[in-house]
């Protein structure tokens, strides 16, 4: 693929490219001066993308061929092209079902080294309203306010919450903190007559529903 080939890849064009080849193009775009030598030193460092994805620009900058303006632009690609995908995949989407939506955040988390969880709000149609996070770092009880949660929903006009939150191991068996948590916003929910449809929590090949685990 020649540079002014690359920058004509339409939207479906760049889906049918490997991996490979949209590195290279990203790494072309980004203004390398050796796109062989850099491309060979990301992909020996990063061999999937959701280490890739994970790295930070300073990591990237370490490697040969890749200048720091290289690695700060390569970063914010791959930055644009995570947050573009959660916001395409699920934000005022409809949630058909736990695989559907375990599969879509299992993209979404990939490479993630914390812990974050989010927050959908349902209509009555599952479709989803807006989608917030609401802790980052850990979802002890503590640091889940299930009054603030509760309240959001009611300001957006919403009939039901659903809970997502990945765990950075990659095994997504729950936690006593997660079922302890799930526990808390299901009694609180109830109180409010807002239905919590389900908790997902995300690995990195899996993903545990609550409700299809009776939990809920």
């Amino acid at each position: 693929m020649t540079q002014n080939e690359s920058a004509t890849v339409t939207p479906t064009a760049a889906n049918l490219l490997a991996d490979h080849e949209l590195l290279t193009a990203a790494v072309r775009t980004a203004g390398a001066a050796d796109v062989s030598q850099a491309v060979q030193s990301l992909q020996q460092r990063y061999p999937d993308m959701e280490r890739l994805a994970a790295a930070t620009a300073a990591d990237l900058a370490m490697l040969a061929g890749v200048s720091d303006v290289v690695a700060r632009k390569v970063r914010l690609m791959l930055e644009l092209g995570a947050r573009a995908q959660a916001r395409l995949a699920v934000r005022h989407g409809k949630v058909v079902s736990a695989g559907e939506l375990g599969a879509t955040m299992m993209r979404r988390f990939a490479g993630y080294a914390h812990e974050e969880m989010l927050v959908l709000y349902l209509d009555v149609k599952n479709q989803v309203i807006k989608q917030e996070t609401v802790s980052i770092g850990g979802i002890e009880s503590s640091l889940i306010d299930q009054r603030v949660l509760l309240r959001q929903a009611l300001v957006y006009g919403a009939a039901q919450i659903l809970m997502v939150h990945n765990h950075p191991s990659g095994d997504p068996e729950p936690s006593p903190a997660d079922i302890e948590v799930t526990a808390s916003v299901l009694e609180a929910s109830n109180m409010v007559g807002i239905a919590l449809v389900d908790h997902l929590v995300i690995g990195s090949t899996d993903y545990v529903s609550f409700r299809e685990h009776g939990y809920i």
